[in-house]
């Protein structure tokens, strides 16, 4: 959000948003509540799922909106299902709904989608290591294929994890474990932490490196080794990994499908932004657009940025970011921590099933998330006001 006057918390009470309420359908309860402020114009650039529940309740309480989105025919940003003839699709990203995401469930219910459990585990799938397959129900063989320590033989990834990452996270106090869920850390044993990847926090349960290599392919997390320590702790304290999940009925793109539907002032598509722009003497935002070709401009009262880091990263911004946000949006000028490259297979099935192997983990994954910086360097996942797991995984028919 960019306004020259307004601090984040005066603009959100400008709006009519109950500052504070981060959790739930409460938000949206207290919103019903405040009185209707004078309507202002807000651009947004972004048209995932973000930027269409802003501008859907932007709308509601009397608000115009300005929503860019680069993309020429696709809304819902990495909400994206394949579509195959003869009615068959795919999820390209965001794939699946956790029971505790009521607010993602709340805009599914009111626009009339149907959820159905999503196939998150099964014990007859294959997983490949080392050239060598098993049932997931029998992944413990695989550890063969490893030079793991006397200590580890015999053991499965889960055991591995339980045995290193799981135990540190029951050593901490209770208020150590709720300290996960603040927005910095206040005790010194998570603030120790979160200077500490994934790996490292391994490295230090001496698991070796080996044992890392096969619990982190079998639990499907090989590609999250260097995200930050209190990030994974975080999910493993709510158990995240454990509970159910649901799917979209039809694909997940209905849902920024009807959120779009719903809008009145629907997104400019093909619109990239390329810079974004605040007039504090004026008190007006505005982005700065190519379309077919041309630049354009777009100002608001407020401009409200839903970009990913990866595309924000390539825009021009006047007045700049401070140091510490332009490393966190640049997280790849940041000395070892590598960058990834995911793929999803996409097999095509006349029956809803889940398959498993190094780089599609079906069988038990435990996901990976939209990343922000933590202050270490370590990679955080960030929540958006929809947030949906993404994952990877061999989607149903």
């Amino acid at each position: 959000m960019i306004h020259g006057l307004l601090s984040r918390r005066h603009f959100l009470r400008r709006l009519g948003v109950a500052v504070g309420a981060t959790l739930g359908t409460s938000p949206l309860a207290e919103l019903a509540a405040v009185a209707a402020p004078t309507p202002v114009h807000v651009v947004i650039a972004g048209a995932g799922l973000a930027g269409l529940c802003a501008a859907l309740e932007l709308e509601r309480r009397g608000h115009t909106c300005t929503i860019l989105e680069a993309e020429t025919r696709h809304v819902g940003g990495r909400a994206r299902t394949l579509r195959f003839e003869g009615g068959l699709y795919g999820e390209a990203g965001a794939m699946r709904v956790p029971k505790s995401h009521t607010l993602t469930r709340h805009y599914v219910a009111e626009l009339g989608l149907t959820l159905r459990p999503f196939v998150q585990s099964n014990p007859d799938a294959f997983m490949f290591m080392r050239g060598r397959r098993e049932r997931v129900r029998d992944v413990t063989r695989l550890g063969a294929a490893y030079g793991l320590a006397a200590a580890e033989q015999g053991k499965s990834p889960e055991d591995l994890w339980a045995a290193s990452f799981v135990k540190r996270l029951q050593g901490l106090s209770n208020e150590e474990r709720q300290d996960f869920l603040a927005v910095e850390p206040r005790t010194e044993a998570v603030r120790a932490l979160d200077r500490l990847s994934v790996r490292r926090v391994l490295e230090a349960e001496s698991v070796s490196a080996e044992a890392i290599e096969f619990l982190s392919v079998g639990l499907g997390v090989d590609t999250l080794l260097d995200d930050a320590a209190t990030e994974a702790m975080r999910e493993e304290s709510q158990a995240v990994w454990s509970q159910s999940f649901d799917e979209i009925v039809g694909g997940t793109d209905r849902l920024p499908a009807a959120m779009a539907a719903q809008l009145r002032d629907k997104p400019r598509m093909g619109c990239e932004v390329v810079r974004l722009e605040q007039d504090p003497l004026r008190g007006k935002a505005a982005a700065v657009y190519r379309e077919a070709g041309r630049l354009r401009r777009a100002e608001g009262d407020f401009l409200l940025c839903t970009l990913p880091f990866p595309v924000l990263a390539r825009v021009e911004v006047e007045p700049g970011f401070s140091g510490a946000k332009r490393r966190a949006i640049r997280p790849r000028e940041r000395p070892g921590i590598p960058a990834t490259t995911r793929r999803r297979a996409t097999p095509r099935c006349r029956r809803r099933r889940a398959f498993s192997s190094p780089r599609t983990a079906g069988g038990r994954r435990r996901g990976a998330g939209r990343r922000c910086r933590s202050a270490s360097g370590a990679s955080r996942r960030s929540v958006t006001s929809l947030a949906c797991i993404l994952s990877w995984s061999a989607p149903a028919s």
